[in-house]
């Protein structure tokens, strides 16, 4: 709350150790004002930010340092959008998500009142990777199909995923526009314990640097304005 953040439950469902691909989470028909306002957030670099199983969800990136080195490593959150290549003022929404999730199974050893972890499948890892795309379909939409899984898209299929070669979903100023948002869920096994799972976010290269030195400088010149106030009122004192 302190953060301006509000959690709100999503619309993307997760079955334990159950790998789904173009799974429909809802379409949404919006209108003029509402994709205008869309485009003020992308304008904006605004990411969203989910949690699983009190994990937030992570993008891997690739970066670079100053001596042009390549490193992976984890940035909180997800754009909503993405520059056009021939136009940064128009932006293609990210309605498509793949997440990653990497868990942890222990198996149940004896009954000693001392293990740390429980048995069963423990959530170690929250990887969200987002992407646009066109979604193509024939005929007249079923606003039930969601819900049943029956939502039939050429360009997301439920056996080999999303079209590598489907058209991105460009935001079109001042217009109406249908956004059917699709998503992924990919299980993986991973060796890190459910004690070491923070391990990857205390690593993070943080990319708001500059505004921890703003802190940084904003708390010193407080500090030093008081210290004067305080220095001026006992000069005072001291020369009555």
């Amino acid at each position: 709350m302190l953060a301006g953040e509000r959690t709100e439950t999503s619309a993307y469902q997760f079955h334990t150790n159950v790998t789904r691909l173009c799974k429909v989470a809802c379409r949404k028909q919006w209108t003029a004002a509402h994709v205008d306002e869309f485009r003020d957030f992308a304008g904006a670099h605004f990411r969203a930010n989910m949690r699983l199983d009190n994990l937030p969800g992570a993008e891997l990136v690739v970066f670079r340092d100053q001596n042009g080195q390549e490193f992976v490593s984890y940035r909180l959150g997800y754009p909503i959008s993405e520059p056009s290549d021939y136009n940064a003022s128009n932006f293609y929404i990210n309605n498509h998500l793949r997440f990653t999730i990497r868990y942890h199974h222990v198996k149940p050893q004896g009954g000693h009142m001392d293990k740390i972890e429980e048995p069963g499948v423990l959530i170690v890892g929250f990887e969200v990777k987002a992407k646009s795309i066109d979604h193509q379909y024939e005929g007249k939409w079923d606003p039930k199909c969601a819900a049943t899984g029956s939502c039939d898209l050429f360009t997301c299929s439920a056996g080999s995923g999303p079209d590598p070669n489907a058209p991105r979903l460009l935001l079109k100023r001042h217009t109406p526009q249908d956004v059917i948002f699709t998503y992924d869920v990919v299980w993986l096994h991973s060796d890190v314990k459910w004690a070491s799972r923070w391990d990857v976010y205390l690593q993070m290269q943080w990319q708001d640097d500059e505004i921890h030195w703003f802190s940084i400088v904003n708390s010193s010149v407080i500090l030093l304005f008081l210290s004067g106030m305080v220095a001026l009122i006992m000069l005072r004192i001291l020369r009555k």
